[in-house]
């Protein structure tokens, strides 16, 4: 998949500047342009990956390079003024053979939650490309009413004016009595993980033959529809699921040419997948409250053959209730782990959302036009800028986003469990959020 990013604010840039760290840039590159825009210059200079001449700073007579200090109406008039300026800007630098335009931005400050509607709204009158916007929602401990307000209306503006929201719930990941100042690299590195595997979904075989092949029509047909989106991921040793069987099986099937069986198969893909759903989403979501998925499975080719992934995938979709649910394979020879992307698509009735209602506290909901094309944000880690991620009370694995706790039956996955447990003696659960107990 190859799509145009724009970074809005602080946490947009080091968003869209790790992505383009960790996947390079060009035509043949998953990100075929990458550009920044802020309200604070030292913030932009900061940025290693995304070329200068695409860093545009916006309000500098109104902010004097400093930002906007979380006052989304200050970047909402800057936008109204500079309008035409961004959009040209950044509309000469997105090829017209992009699949998509991503907007990355955190919501918690004012050039964020204004000036990403905004580009939003602007693109989706001019390319005939889906718009999908990647919005990071504030820590609740280090986020104040107009913090909280700022979300609210992001949210609600980039609603209307994306195609779909990808959400990143900062709350969820944040160790606790952590500051998000102290773990913001971390938390980024998770989104721009699950984010990569997204982008790069139909380009990580090695040549060998899905029995059925994931592209870019399958991502884009689940995130089409709308709303908003929770990605999962997570990654097992394959030698972690053969360490279940005995010397003497694993004698035998070598000398008959298979490594695997079914049993060991269907066990290692369930259970993988059930991780990728339990601790590991975005933000956290009601078990049933996605009505769009897409299931991708990577590894070895002989660990995914048989009904193992169509048994995952059954039992996926009888505990969501998805009825618009795609699935595929991506087979690596070679490959040492196991790996199970999820997209939960269309999500509604999520209380962490809902908790961002305008209808909650936030003032004079008639006076956001963010959606229209008017709207900026500055976002700093402190002000829901920057993603989480690495720990929720334990260590990530070395092998990978990491093994999650398999869920109970309580119908809610949650985004935050790091990874910890085995095989059989996953991470126990605090709540509603997974809290990770290194056992291995």
């Amino acid at each position: 998949m190859h799509v145009a990013a724009i970074g809005v604010g602080g946490a947009g840039g080091r968003i869209v500047d790790r992505l383009a760290r960790d996947l390079g840039t060009g035509t043949d590159a998953p990100l075929t342009a990458v550009h920044a825009i802020d309200t604070d210059t030292e913030t932009l200079a900061s940025l290693g990956a995304v070329p200068r001449e695409n860093r545009h700073t916006v309000g500098q007579f109104e902010t004097g390079g400093a930002g906007t200090d979380g006052d989304r109406k200050l970047a909402a008039d800057i936008v109204d003024e500079e309008r035409m300026e961004i959009r040209r800007a950044v509309e000469d630098g997105i090829p017209t053979t992009v699949d998509a335009i991503v907007v990355a931005a955190g919501l918690a400050g004012g050039t964020g939650s204004a000036v990403a509607p905004a580009l939003a709204g602007g693109f989706d009158r001019v390319y005939e490309q889906p718009v999908y916007a990647v919005s990071v929602l504030p820590s609740e401990s280090e986020t104040d009413d107009r913090g909280r307000e700022n979300t609210a209306r992001g949210l609600t503006a980039l609603n209307d004016a994306a195609t779909a929201q990808i959400v990143f719930d900062n709350d969820a990941w944040l160790p606790a009595e952590q500051s998000l100042e102290a773990h913001s690299d971390t938390l980024n590195a998770e989104l721009v993980d699950r984010l990569g595997h997204l982008l790069t979904v139909s380009q990580e075989t090695d040549g060998a033959v899905g029995e059925r092949v994931v592209d870019t029509r399958d991502i884009m047909g689940t995130l089409d529809g709308g709303g908003l989106v929770s990605l999962g991921y997570a990654s097992r040793s394959i030698a972690a699921w053969r360490g279940d069987s005995s010397l003497l099986d694993g004698l035998k099937r070598r000398v008959l040419g298979d490594d695997t069986d079914e049993v060991e198969r269907g066990r290692a893909v369930q259970r993988t997948l059930s991780w990728a759903t339990r601790g590991t989403l975005t933000f956290e979501s009601p078990r049933s409250g996605a009505t769009r998925g897409l299931l991708v499975f990577r590894g070895p080719p002989e660990w995914l053959r048989g009904d193992a992934i169509s048994k995952g995938r059954e039992w996926f979709a009888d505990r969501t209730g998805i009825e618009q649910l795609r699935s595929g394979d991506c087979p690596v020879s070679g490959a040492d782990t196991l790996d199970v992307l999820v997209v939960l698509a269309g999500i509604e009735n999520a209380p962490r959302i809902e908790a961002f209602s305008l209808d909650s506290g936030s003032s004079d909901p008639n006076a956001d036009h963010a959606g229209d094309e008017d709207a900026p944000e500055d976002s700093d880690a402190t002000e829901g800028g920057d993603t989480a991620g690495d720990e929720q009370g334990g260590e990530r694995d070395s092998e990978g986003s990491g093994v999650q706790s398999e869920p109970d039956d309580d119908g809610t996955a949650t985004g935050s469990d790091a990874e910890g447990g085995s095989v059989d003696n996953p991470p126990t659960e605090v709540g509603s959020v997974t809290e990770d107990r290194d056992n291995e």
